[in-house]
């Protein structure tokens, strides 16, 4: 066999090991502990052996159409990147979602990320006073406030309760809570959402206690309250913004058919991956797990992650404008 076909066969098994963990991800994922391990996993890593099947068959004068495809079905479908142009200005607010990780890490880093961003309205997940406080100071003094459970909304404009999810969990409690925000876009279904967190699931792998996964008990709770949210979110209006952490990255089996009639902020109008966990100082974040998702009278016009010193999350910021009727 000559060099030049054992590299061409490289890069098709490699498009075909990518191919296979897309599928493996949207059709089993978290069903399966070693798929889950791979979906939640840097998604960086599946494109290393690009390193060297391109300069490999570039040195021979190969095609380089089968790497150049895989790379482009690792940074996309993969690993998410969006590329969108500026969109026209309209009239719009500002959201901002935030899970601060009950104010664990850095508490004046979030106020000063959040009093940075500007927005118009404040979610923030994994609520506690050492955070909260930053929405009770200036600039925020006059927002409207409003804490339920372990969610905390501050509004410039006047907002109400709604209704809270059922099934609850022991840490985070609800996983979604409903507001009613009186926007200049018209009142605004707003839904905080923090399923439960498969975080314990991965703390057994890296103990290497993987045989110990099981994803009858591992995922099927998180399942469950994800469920549960969908159902909220189809019942309520067109001006819904669904907004929070997931607990879940992009390609995930769990978001397959859910969440139906809403869009992705940030896959229709960020730039770049929009990575948002885990976030350290040593450690740079390689999952989309923070979303605002808006129903059909919404269109994001920007979708921006900020910050990163103040929580294990990185807050998410997004430009909010009616949907033009054209």
């Amino acid at each position: 066999m000559s060099w030049r076909r054992f590299w061409s066969g490289a890069a098709v098994a490699h498009l075909l090991f990518v191919a296979i963990l897309l599928a493996l991800f949207r059709f089993v994922g978290e069903r399966s502990p070693l798929v889950a391990i791979l979906l939640y996993a840097p998604r960086l890593a599946y494109g290393f052996p690009l390193i060297a099947t391109v300069p490999a068959l570039a040195r021979r004068g190969a095609f380089l159409t089968l790497p150049l495809a895989t790379a482009a079905l690792i940074l996309g479908p993969l690993m998410g990147l969006q590329l969108h142009l500026p969109r026209a200005g309209k009239p719009s607010i500002r959201v901002l979602t935030y899970n601060v990780w009950f104010g664990y890490r850095d508490p004046e880093a979030i106020a000063r990320e959040v009093r940075e961003a500007a927005p118009d309205v404040v979610v923030f997940e994994a609520a506690a006073h050492a955070a909260d406080i930053a929405l009770q100071r200036p600039p925020f003094a006059g927002f409207h406030y409003l804490h339920q459970g372990s969610f905390v909304v501050a509004s410039r404009f006047p907002m109400r309760l709604v209704a809270e999810g059922r099934i609850v969990s022991a840490r985070v409690g609800a996983p979604w809570v409903r507001f009613a925000v009186d926007s200049p876009l018209g009142t605004l279904d707003l839904f905080a959402v923090h399923p439960h967190s498969p975080r314990s699931v991965f703390d057994q792998a890296r103990h290497g206690r993987l045989r110990a996964l099981d994803p009858e008990r591992a995922f099927p709770f998180l399942d469950k309250q994800l469920g549960e949210i969908d159902a909220a979110v189809r019942e309520a209006g067109p001006l819904r913004v669904v907004a929070g952490d997931f607990n879940v990255p992009g390609g995930s089996a769990l978001l397959a058919g859910r969440f139906a009639g809403t869009e992705d902020a940030f896959a229709s109008a960020g730039n770049g991956f929009g990575y948002t966990f885990p976030c350290g100082k040593r450690v740079v974040p390689w999952m989309r797990l923070d979303r605002v998702l808006l129903g059909p009278a919404l269109a994001a016009t920007s979708a921006r992650v900020i910050g990163g010193a103040g929580s294990d999350h990185r807050p998410l910021v997004v430009e909010i404008a009616a949907r033009s009727s054209e």
